[in-house]
């Protein structure tokens, strides 16, 4: 995993047997202003997923961390959620951009993989509003390689454009 300024996050979705790749979840970071407006939020989530995580299992267990965290400390939950939404993108095989809002809704994905993804963008999001930038490339690649998750300076399209496409016409080299 390479860790640069920008920390978008790319998630790759297997199928449900795992065999073929359905796409990428693109993320981006909450802004300063979204950190200062939740910042009892994403620090008490922090704060839960350490204690009660470890390792890939914190990024499993973040959004549900998140919403007890809420729900214990009297904080709307829906709002920041929606923001994390909002920053994140479903990018198809073949490059097209879909809204994450809708991939479940479009049958993109199945509701448990848009479940698991969002635990890891819930992590992602409150790791990297959390950590020094130095003490997040040392972290998160331990927690975030069990999904094969991996960071880009791209945008959801630039990110989209940056992706081999198959075109069906010529060799791959490979042998039968």
């Amino acid at each position: 995993m390479i860790i640069n300024e920008k920390l978008n996050l790319v998630v790759p979705v297997q199928s449900d047997d795992g065999d073929i790749l359905i796409g990428h979840v693109h993320s981006t970071p909450i802004s300063r202003g979204t950190f200062e407006a939740y910042y009892q939020l994403v620090a008490g989530t922090f704060a839960a997923m350490l204690r009660d995580g470890e390792g890939a299992v914190t990024a499993k267990i973040a959004e549900l961390s998140l919403r007890r965290v809420a729900k214990d400390k009297g904080l709307q939950v829906g709002p920041f959620l929606d923001e994390i939404v909002r920053l994140t993108s479903f990018v198809k095989v073949g490059g097209e951009v879909v809204p994450f809002i809708e991939v479940v809704p479009k049958g993109v994905i199945s509701e448990d993989d848009a479940k698991d993804v969002m635990s890891i963008i819930v992590f992602f999001t409150v790791a990297s509003a959390i950590w020094s930038k130095k003490d997040f490339r040392t972290m998160a690649p331990t927690v975030l390689a069990p999904w094969g998750a991996e960071t880009t300076s791209l945008a959801p399209t630039a990110f989209a454009a940056s992706l081999r496409t198959s075109t069906g016409d010529g060799s791959s080299g490979a042998t039968a």
